[in-house]
């Protein structure tokens, strides 16, 4: 039988990603900017390992395993934008991030400058 479309195992991994921050306890823009973060991990990992299935293997259930939604939330810098286009993760491993998203800084309310393109 063939995985679900990528939207399926991208959307199980976006939400993977989000079930490990607070979302309800943060500002409207904090919890935004949260899922939009998750989606590009989301997104860069189905553009890396969802395709058809006749001529690869899809990954589907590690991409939606929550310990590797706990990973790339790992990645998630709650007063920072990363740069896009994000790379892709690899398969799951053992442990998750060292720090746990829940005592990370909170989310500022404007964003830096100093990040910004010329």
């Amino acid at each position: 039988m063939a995985p679900s479309s990528s939207g399926g195992t991208t959307t199980g991994e976006a939400l993977n990603i989000l079930d490990t921050f607070d979302l309800s306890g943060m500002s409207r823009t904090g919890a935004l900017h949260h899922y939009l973060e998750a989606s590009a991990l989301a997104f860069a990992d189905r553009g890396k390992y969802v395709g058809d299935p006749a001529f690869g293997d899809v990954p589907a259930a590690a991409l939606t395993d929550p310990l590797f939604g706990k990973e790339r939330a790992c990645l998630i810098d709650p007063l920072d934008a990363a740069t896009k286009p994000v790379a892709p993760g690899t398969r799951p491993r053992t442990t998750a991030c060292a720090r746990p998203p829940s005592r990370r800084r909170p989310t500022r309310r404007t964003p830096r400058t100093s990040r910004r393109p010329t």
